[in-house]
């Protein structure tokens, strides 16, 4: 029984969105700690919110803000250019410039370490230890859709094959076609509608094919045959 492509694009869809959520959860039980312990985001975080804080004061200090009557701070219309030119000049006003952008740096760079971690581990999780789960090795989303990977002689992957498989999913799928903004993605559904046996590019690399459960496809031919006697 051939797989529909939309049953293909849908299931990697819910693979990509356990993958997102998995990487969520993940960020907070694992990749946070591990970050927050070697590079001290916390402490860099709260250093630049208070240096945040002493520059509004000082925009106060010299009535670039004003506050309403209800103390909303709110930007002053009325002030001179002598005010402004004297906040520039200030020294402390100087050093706090050159301080928020060390670490608007440092914290970037740390966030994106951060969900980098998080979302691999979420990526190894979903691709390389859910699918072990199961007697046919599948992700949540093949799961769902009784999507089965095989050879292209339609014996099912043993485990190692199965694992190199969703590696190559993670390089292909997710680092290269992120990295590409969807370009490979995009290729693979052309390759896949172009050719008349409807591989992609991946299934070609890997020399695979996705099919349907056996198991899955005999329930569905009983359950025809018992319709039909009736």
């Amino acid at each position: 029984m051939k797989v529909s492509i939309f049953n293909r694009i849908l299931s990697a869809l819910i693979d990509f969105v356990f993958v997102a959520i998995m990487a969520l959860t993940l960020d907070r039980l694992i990749a946070t700690p591990i970050v927050n312990g070697i590079w001290n985001y916390d402490q860099q975080y709260e250093t630049y919110h208070a240096i945040v804080e002493e520059y509004e004061k000082l925009q106060d200090k010299y009535e670039i803000y004003v506050y309403t009557e209800d103390e909303k701070r709110i930007l002053n219309e009325n002030v001179s250019e002598e005010q402004k030119e004297a906040f520039l000049q200030d020294q402390r006003v100087i050093e706090i410039k050159e301080e928020a952008v060390v670490l608007q740096n440092s914290i970037r760079k740390i966030t994106s370490i951060e969900l980098g971690i998080a979302f691999l581990l979420s990526l190894l999780f979903c691709y390389m230890l859910f699918p072990l789960i199961f007697k046919k090795r599948a992700t949540l989303g093949k799961r769902i859709f009784h999507l089965v990977r095989c050879d292209k002689k339609g014996v099912l992957l043993r485990t190692p094959a199965y694992l190199l498989y969703n590696f190559c999913v993670i390089l292909f799928h997710y680092i290269i076609g992120l990295g590409t903004f969807g370009l490979y993605l995009l290729a693979n559904l052309v390759v896949y509608f172009v050719q008349k046996d409807h591989l992609t590019i991946t299934d070609r690399m890997t020399k695979t094919i996705c099919t349907y459960d056996e198991d899955y496809i005999e329930a569905s031919l009983v359950t025809k045959e018992k319709e039909m006697e009736k």
